[in-house]
């Protein structure tokens, strides 16, 4: 059964119709570059909520075996909401370098 995103999409298409960026106030002397920071992508988001868009994410762990070994496989959940109710959530796998 698909779920209805009317809502949202109408929101979100609104919202993006703004294009607000996030500002790029932070610097990286190696690179010679600048860059949004955490702080700067969550402000530009947050304009979002007068289209009643609101964001969260959280990590998310998931354990399983695989030939005897415990495995943990940690993801990065993220969803948006809208007041209708409506929601749309992605998962993104973090891979560590090491563990």
């Amino acid at each position: 059964m698909k779920q209805n995103t009317s809502n949202i999409a109408d929101a979100l298409s609104k919202f993006q119709d703004e294009g607000i960026a996030a500002v790029k106030e932070g610097n990286n002397p190696y690179f010679k570059s600048t860059y949004a920071t955490l702080e700067d992508v969550i402000a530009a988001a947050n304009h979002g909520a007068k289209h009643g868009l609101a964001f969260t994410q959280c990590i998310h762990t998931e354990k399983d075996v695989v030939e005897s070994n415990v495995v943990h496989t940690m993801y990065v959940i993220t969803k948006v909401m809208h007041t209708s109710g409506e929601e749309i959530t992605s998962k993104y796998i973090i891979i560590p370098k090491k563990n």
